[in-house]
């Protein structure tokens, strides 16, 4: 056999009527589909769903079940026939992770800016917007850090000193 097409399997049997149905001018998809015996993968929802337990909180610890059912029915939202997806949620039983359908955790995730690729869901992620303001240390833990500087140097500094390590104590806090 040719060596001009990829190889799709290393079983050699496979691989052989690879080659022989592209020789015949299939395309490389159609070939692998038809070599490996396997179809294209369905994207409905009802294939989604088929692979779904009956109980929305599967994989959830049976501790938890009860208060995250709770959670949903008081955020009005009916966990029957849903599922419980722990990666869309923002906090543990967290009602919006709740999905019956691939459109719903497209929804959650383009909201709440997650990339997402799962199967025929995919989204990208949102970019963080950048910090309008540069980070700074607060006030206290600079201050706690002059007290021990001062304190270890033995010596009480001027006004100006003090400020001066203050400033230089802040930047360097800041990772400036």
């Amino acid at each position: 056999m040719s060596r001009d097409y990829p190889i799709i399997s290393n079983d050699l049997e496979i691989q052989n009527v690879y080659e022989d149905i592209r020789a015949q001018g299939t395309s490389h998809k159609l070939a692998e589909m038809l070599a490996m015996k396997r179809g294209p993968s369905l994207s409905t929802d009802t294939r989604f769903r088929a692979d779904l337990s009956d109980d929305p909180f599967d994989g959830v610890p049976e501790q938890f079940k009860l208060a995250y059912a709770a959670k949903a029915k008081k955020a009005g939202i009916n966990p029957t026939g849903k599922h419980y997806n722990g990666l869309l949620a923002r906090f543990p039983g967290d009602p919006e992770a709740l999905v019956s359908d691939r459109s719903d955790i497209r929804r959650v995730a383009e909201k709440r800016g997650l990339g997402v690729e799962c199967g025929p869901v995919k989204t990208k992620m949102r970019e963080a917007p950048p910090d309008e303001e540069p980070y700074r240390v607060a006030p206290d833990i600079v201050e706690r850090e002059v007290n021990r500087r001062i304190k270890e140097a033995g010596e009480k500094p001027t006004p100006t000193e003090h400020a001066e390590l203050t400033a230089k104590t802040t930047d360097r806090l800041s990772g400036d």
